[in-house]
């Protein structure tokens, strides 16, 4: 009796301890925000004021998914962080390019 309460406290202690140990979070919600975010990049006309920084997110998109089939979901996280800057940086670059090229065409003396 006194080993089968001894092995149930044991069992309790090592379900406990995994319980608690480290959760690693599916970042789903982000990689789709991602996707998102480079969409509306090539909205913006990335493909054509951007396209490098376009490249980059859609590179690190990949990574992110590689990463995710691979279970590392801390390194799926970085790589879509990463992806959602690039893309976000892409549309703000494009949406400055599309500006400037307006402003030239409505100011053409001006450089």
């Amino acid at each position: 009796m006194k080993v089968i309460r001894q092995c149930f406290f044991i069992g309790i202690i090592i379900w406990i301890a995994a319980c608690n140990g480290k959760k690693q979070v599916v970042p789903l919600d982000r990689i789709e925000a991602v996707k998102t975010a480079i969409s509306q990049a090539k909205e913006n006309e990335a493909e054509t004021y951007a396209p490098l920084e376009l490249k980059f997110a859609e590179e690190k998109l990949q990574k992110a998914k590689m990463a995710m089939q691979e279970r590392d979901f801390e390194k799926a996280l970085e790589f879509a962080e990463e992806a959602a800057a690039d893309a976000k940086f892409a549309e703000t670059r494009s949406r400055a390019e599309k500006a400037k090229k307006l402003l030239q065409e409505i100011q053409p003396n001006s450089k």
